[in-house]
């Protein structure tokens, strides 16, 4: 069986492999709560390009990029001299998780009891309405 790289040009696996090398570096030189939320795009012409999902995050980015430039220099297997910073919305699409579906909850008998008894001693006829029917359902 042939293997994917077979079928993949050299030049196009080296990029892969520099990017890769690129988000570990920026990966590396980001604090925790960056992580996940800065993309690395890649090179060109001693520009690393950076990509974040909202513009809060390219701001807070760019307080850091001067640590990204360093860390670059000191593992010396890429020269950075600039860093550009772009935002995406649709990456923060992209990101978001979708709400789980609920059923709604039901109150149990004694939390109906006692919304029955709160009925009771109530004077305002709409609260004691609604605490009856709340009432009802969680008796049913």
């Amino acid at each position: 069986m042939k293997q994917l790289n077979n079928f993949i040009s050299p030049d196009i696996l080296q990029r892969l492999d520099q990017n890769t090398r690129l988000a570990r570096i920026v990966s590396n030189a980001l604090p925790a709560e960056l992580d996940g939320r800065v993309y690395c795009i890649g090179m060109h012409k001693k520009t690393l390009n950076l990509c974040t999902d909202s513009p809060a995050t390219s701001t807070r980015l760019r307080f850091f990029m001067q640590t990204i430039i360093d860390t670059c220099k000191e593992l010396g297997e890429l020269n950075v001299e600039n860093i550009r910073i772009t935002t995406d919305s649709d990456l923060a699409s992209a990101r978001q998780i979708p709400a789980r579906k609920t059923s709604k909850p039901v109150p149990s008998e004694n939390v109906g009891a006692m919304f029955e008894a709160t009925a009771e001693s109530v004077d305002d006829p709409r609260l004691k309405s609604a605490l009856e029917r709340l009432a009802k359902v969680s008796k049913s």
